[in-house]
């Protein structure tokens, strides 16, 4: 069978793709696919079941899905905008809604002409019929408009809306290409800190062009030439050219051959060699101007232009002291992240020129502040002096825009940090750290979607990192997309089963609906690898306080907040408060809806973070590991009259009351759900939601009997009977689950 469609032609016996008449090259599992979309032309194809059909099932990295659709676009002259014969779904698949004619089989391909006038006959018979009909194919082609779907770089990233277009040859305008640098490899006379040197220059004058796609060095460096082939290089790394070189050196001269690889041909599309006079005090300035010499030609090649960019000449010693700093940034130890602020201080100290390094040193501090409690007043004064000098050194450039843009974040300044970071990705628009930097503050001001994008963006600069999976399932998590959230945690621990933070975050998922013991598996798995993290104290917390068992829990915590938490269910406010008070701010959501009934200071300090005006000015939907807070916001300011009630009433109705009772789903919504019935005096509809949540065997005993927002439920006389049923639910559990 042979399918015909616009000039293409598609043997399905051969498995052979035409265009205009003419046999293409295209690699097998790309050719592969594209038959799968055709011959279901009109179906959504799954992402499952293109795993299925091609890969037989076994797991694959979903970039590697991601990066064969491209290839199929590419070879069809279509792209992830315009989308004209292959559409995406997001979370879900594609769809082909190209006008396909199938034919009977032929010794040889059906021409393009032929194809074209049979399309052509097809429509104006059916416009005879149905006026409409023809136009079929264009409606149904529309895609649903959905948020962008979970993402993986590693993993499970659908990259469409950052798709690079078609690679043809390079051009004289300007495309959107994406280059990856590898470490450039060194001769057996010379140091491979060369070959680094000259591939991380490049990464950094190359990344500042604004139609280029700059891979960081954090995925690139992770190969060479040798690990994988051409084609295996650029599915992982989502790269159209793949840009590497050889460096070597005799006695009187260093040599560097540089090689740019077309990803899609597979063949060398440039090349060229740079010579450099070999004494020891020529090498920083051979490292630097072979990089800006590279940098040029191949920026030049690729149909664009860059202007000279300052190189600074580090000291070797210092820039392995930069490095190493740079590798402890992903730590999530104290003790790493305190050496990570001391070595780019170091830095700073030796080659007070290198501005990276003030970036870097607030970005450590920045860090430290969560993981190991850093004091902010010492913090703001450091970055704060740094700041000043990065001014004096280069005010325009990104690297003190985010320098500006931490001093911000530190400051708990919103507002002025995004405007700093936005500054820096308009001047260098790879910058992967500044859409990093962003997505977190939008994270905590809870600007979800814009959050979820700019992490994308980070993935597909750092394709390999799957830390920022996991901060895309924790947005996830946020906006309520629980099973998309677990989906991306659990495939993480499947490439990395002691990932500890994938451990602490599946461990929450899990809990949210209800999976008390696959979250108790990962709590102790987690708490093997490093049992004072705060996280997953909090995670132990949730689930043992949820089942009511407040004694079992309290040798299982260290955390000032959390302890005051534990005191304040058992009643002792007073110890609850004193604790609180020895704890950072940052940490005061989690527990405090336990302390407010009893202590009008904590009430007052907790207003002071401004979650009140956060929460008001949310888009909708209210993320689902704040609704508890905006409950208990409605209960304090209904009980002293305050003027924002009525709006915080209407703000949660938008969401409560148009959300059928049998949909929910998850345990924090259960709960904030029927508080907010029970505090607005609705006691019918708050049981209707215990009674479901009893139903789904949802348990939230220490909440149900000591938070505020049940407290007027707690006298009804319905109240005592869900308790009890909720409570067997609980002994139940237990019984079938002893480790516990």
């Amino acid at each position: 069978m042979k399918y015909a469609f616009e000039n293409f032609v598609f043997d399905v016996e051969r498995s052979e793709l035409f265009i205009d008449a003419e046999l293409a090259h295209v690699e097998p599992q790309v050719c592969r696919l594209i038959e799968l979309l055709i011959t279901n032309s009109g179906n959504v194809v799954t992402r499952d079941e293109i795993q299925r059909e091609i890969w037989d099932d076994r797991i694959v990295m979903p970039s590697v899905i991601d990066n064969r659709i491209r290839a199929a676009r590419n070879i069809l002259n279509d792209d992830g905008k315009s989308q004209r014969l292959i559409k995406t779904f997001p979370n879900i698949g594609y769809k082909f809604v190209g006008e396909v004619v199938e034919h009977a089989p032929t010794e040889g391909p059906v021409s393009a002409i032929e194809a074209s006038s049979e399309i052509s006959n097809q429509n104006n018979s059916e416009s005879l019929n149905t006026g409409w009909s023809r136009f079929r194919p264009v409606f149904f082609a529309v895609p649903i408009l959905a948020a962008a779907s979970a993402v993986g770089g590693y993993m499970f990233l659908d990259k469409e809306t950052i798709e690079p277009k078609k690679v043809a040859k390079p051009a004289q305008k300007k495309s959107n290409y994406t280059v990856a640098i590898l470490p450039f490899t060194t001769g057996v006379n010379l140091d491979e800190k060369v070959g680094n040197a000259i591939s991380h220059k490049a990464i950094s004058a190359l990344s500042r062009i604004k139609t280029l796609g700059v891979v960081s060095a954090q995925s690139s460096f992770q190969f060479d030439k040798t690990t994988l082939s051409t084609q295996g290089l650029a599915t992982a790394l989502g790269a159209d050219f793949i840009l590497d070189g050889i460096v070597t050196s005799d006695a009187d001269s260093f040599n560097v051959e540089a090689h740019l690889v077309s990803s899609h041909e597979d063949k060398v599309v440039w090349s060229e060699t740079f010579h450099q006079g070999a004494p020891e005090k020529s090498r920083l300035i051979f490292e630097s101007e072979t990089a800006k010499k590279v940098t040029i030609a191949v920026a030049n090649f690729l149909g664009n232009s860059i202007s000279s960019e300052a190189e600074f000449l580090v000291n070797k010693d210092v820039f392995q002291k930069y490095q190493t700093g740079l590798d402890l940034l992903n730590s999530e130890k104290s003790e790493d992240l305190k050496n990570a602020v001391a070595l780019f201080d170091e830095v700073i100290q030796r080659e007070p020129n290198f501005t990276p390094a003030y970036m870097y040193y607030s970005e450590a501090v920045d860090r430290a502040i969560k993981v190991s409690g850093w004091n902010r007043t010492d913090a703001i004064r450091d970055v704060g002096k740094y700041v000043e000098k990065v001014l004096t050194l280069s005010p325009d450039s990104p690297e003190a825009y985010l320098t500006q843009g931490n001093l911000a974040k530190i400051q708990i300044d919103s507002d002025k940090a995004v405007k700093f970071y936005n500054k820096a990705l308009k001047k260098n628009p790879n910058f992967a750290l500044g859409y990093f930097k962003k997505a977190q503050v939008l994270f905590t001001t809870y600007d979800l979607n814009e959050a979820l994008y700019c992490f994308k963006k980070v993935l597909s600069l750092n394709p390999l990192s799957s830390d920022i999976v996991l901060h895309i399932a924790q947005v996830q998590f946020s906006l309520g997309n629980i099973e998309e959230a677990l989906r991306l945690t659990k495939r993480n621990l499947l490439w990395s089963p002691d990932n500890f933070r994938a451990l602490t975050n599946a461990a929450r998922y899990e809990l949210s609906i209800g999976h008390y013991d696959k979250a108790f598996q990962y709590i102790n798995k987690a708490r093997k690898l490093n049992k004072d993290d705060f996280d997953l104290q909090f995670n132990t917390y949730l689930l043992y306080s949820n089942l009511g068992l407040l004694d079992e829990v309290q040798g299982l915590v260290d955390s000032p907040g959390l302890k005051a938490t534990v005191a304040a269910l058992k009643g002792d406010s007073k110890t609850a408060y004193e604790l609180m008070k020895t704890d950072r701010l940052s940490w005061m959501s989690p527990y405090v809806q336990y302390l407010l009934n009893d202590s009008r200071p904590a009430y007052e300090m907790f207003v002071r973070m401004g979650l009140n005006k956060s929460i008001l000015a949310l888009k909708r939907p209210i993320p689902i590991d704040q609704t508890l807070d905006v409950v208990l916001m409605l209960d304090l300011f209904s009980s002293q009259k305050e003027a924002a009630t009525e709006a915080i009433i209407a703000r949660l109705g938008q969401d409560f009351n148009t959300k059928p009772i049998a949909d929910i789903k998850i345990l924090e919504q259960f709960s904030a759900i029927s508080g907010y019935y029970s505090i607005i005096g609705n006691y019918d509809k708050a049981f209707e939601v215990l009674d479901e949540a009893n139903r789904q065997k949802m348990i939230f005993l220490s909440r149900l009997k000591s938070s505020p927002i049940f407290k007027s439920l707690r006298l009804h006389p319905g109240f005592e009977s869900r308790l009890k049923t909720m409570t067997e639910n609980r002994d139940q559990f237990l019984s079938s689950f002893r480790q516990l």
